[in-house]
C-alpha cells in the first residue's frame, strides 16, 4: 500500500472508459491512500461540465458522476496553504499553477503525484523534481 497525489486527469478515467483506465483502478482497488489539494473537485466538475456541453456526456449521466465524485477514498488538502509553494515550484518548472498546487502538495508531503497529463509528466520526469512525479501506466 502506498500514499499517492492523484490529479484530475487520473480521476477523468475513473469516470469515463478511456487509456489507462485499468490502470488507474488499480489506485482504487490496491488499498492506497490518495491525496489531492480541494482543486481537484472544481477541476473535475469542470471536465464533467465540458463534456456536457460538447453532447459527449447526457446531463442524467453527469449527474451519476458527480455522486461518484462524492464516494472517492480521497482526502482533500486546503488550496491556500499550498499556494506559495506550488507558486515557486511553477516558476522553477514551468508548469500551471494547477498542476503546481498537486506538486507542492506532493513535495511537501514527500509523496508522488500520478498523472495522465503526458504535458505535465514530460514537464516533470527529467528534471530534478522527477522523484515527484510518476505516469499512471507506471503504477503498480
Amino acid at each position: 500500500m502506498s500514499d499517492y497525489i492523484v490529479d484530475a486527469s487520473v480521476a477523468c478515467k475513473w469516470l469515463w472508459n478511456e487509456e489507462f483506465t485499468e490502470e488507474s483502478d488499480l489506485l482504487l482497488k490496491g488499498g492506497h491512500h490518495l491525496f489531492a489539494p480541494d482543486l481537484f473537485v472544481t477541476e473535475l466538475h469542470s471536465a464533467i461540465l465540458k463534456r456536457v456541453r460538447w453532447n459527449d456526456l447526457d446531463p442524467k449521466d453527469a449527474d451519476g458522476c458527480r455522486r461518484q465524485l462524492r464516494t472517492l477514498p480521497i482526502q482533500y488538502h486546503k488550496t491556500p496553504p499550498l499556494a506559495d509553494a506550488a507558486y515557486e515550484l511553477t516558476r522553477r518548472a514551468g508548469v500551471s499553477f494547477y498542476d503546481g498546487l498537486y506538486l507542492a502538495l506532493a513535495v511537501l508531503n514527500d509523496m508522488k503525484v500520478v498523472t495522465a497529463d503526458r504535458k505535465f509528466y514530460n514537464s516533470l520526469s527529467k528534471g530534478p523534481l522527477r522523484k515527484y512525479i510518476c505516469w499512471i501506466g507506471k503504477v503498480a
